[in-house]
């Protein structure tokens, strides 16, 4: 599939193939199957007697009628009410900043995928004697979703503004360890600390964090970003994402300014515009769910042995309810 992409992935996506493709990636097994003794396979039986009855059907129905009349399936009323929500549903996806805004090529074709997928296991299962009914269509609606997943993380190019993002944060990043490196003294912001959860004991801690302009950018940083059209459109992807905030916003590009953060900033509902590893992923950040929503309990002690109680004298903790990175999901 990767050669098949590299080759002629433009034409698919452009004429509309890879759209009607149902999408899968399932776990390698090599290694795991373990030889069991050969048994029998009732299920599997009643599949091929039923797809053998319904090719004799289909053949005796032809020979009989010899038209080219077609079948008509139709929908429940309450199955095309559950039509008309996955429909609403999508198209609101397509919008700007959701799941399929770079995708809607994909996203076009996912009703006619669910509404054949329908139609499909109705007449496998009924024999097209009666109407295609809410629940198949739930479940036809449920096939294509997890197909979509795996189109939009395992095939689907990554949108060139996510790229251009993963290369503004890699340009930060380099210039936060590069600060660190001048001064020795400074605080890395690596203190580690125990979530406040009662049933949560993960380690989090806090992220770095720098200020830049327009101006850093535009003089020392990667050449692609030095456009301010696609500077922008980064800008504005980190801050839905919650790792940017405009700090000084005067108006014109030159004089505003930023604050850029390997976690989330100062969301006090919890809760961004578009969560990170969901419907886009900048890659060289922690996904929405490596992020713990919250304030710290335990924090490590300054010999390194074991974790002490934050608090500030009167059993308050000090520290604000804000994002940290949850160390075992993403600093592995």
């Amino acid at each position: 599939m990767n050669r098949f992409m590299d080759k002629r992935g433009d034409e698919a996506r452009g004429n509309g193939f890879l759209a009607r493709m149902l999408v899968v990636k399932p776990e390698g097994m090599a290694g795991k199957r373990i030889s069991k003794k050969a048994s029998n396979l009732p299920r599997s039986e009643a599949f091929n007697v039923n797809i053998y009855n319904n090719i004799q059907k289909n053949s005796i129905f032809y020979d009989k009628h010899a038209t080219n009349e077609k079948i008509c399936l139709k929908f429940t009323e309450n199955a095309s009410e559950k039509w008309n929500d996955f429909y609403r549903n999508v198209e609101s996806q397509m919008g700007k900043g959701c799941v399929y805004e770079y995708y809607k090529d994909h996203a076009s074709k996912l009703m006619d995928n669910a509404s054949r997928i329908a139609g499909l296991i109705s007449y496998f299962e009924k024999g097209g004697d009666e109407d295609i009914d809410s629940r198949t269509l739930e479940y036809a609606i449920e096939i294509v979703l997890v197909s979509s997943y795996y189109f939009l993380n395992y095939l689907a190019d990554v949108p060139e503004v996510v790229t251009n993002s993963e290369i503004l944060v890699r340009y930060l990043f380099r210039r936060i360890d590069e600060d660190e490196d001048k001064d020795k003294d400074k605080d890395k912001d690596k203190d580690v600390y125990q979530c406040a959860d009662s049933q949560n004991s993960d380690i989090i801690r806090i992220g770095k964090s720098l200020e830049f302009n327009w101006a850093d950018v535009s003089q020392k940083g990667p050449s692609v970003l030095r456009n301010k059209k696609k500077f922008e459109e980064v800008i504005g992807i980190l801050c839905k994402i919650g790792h940017v905030k405009i700090k000084d916003d005067n108006g014109s590009l030159q004089r505003r300014g930023f604050l850029f953060s390997e976690t989330i900033i100062n969301h006090e509902s919890g809760k961004v515009d578009l969560e990170n590893g969901k419907s886009i992923f900048v890659r060289n950040l922690p996904r929405f769910d490596q992020q713990y929503y919250g304030s710290p309990k335990k924090k490590e002690s300054e010999n390194g042995k074991g974790l002490t109680p934050v608090h500030n004298g009167t059993n308050e903790n000090r520290y604000p309810k804000c994002f940290y990175i949850i160390c075992n999901q993403y600093d592995v």
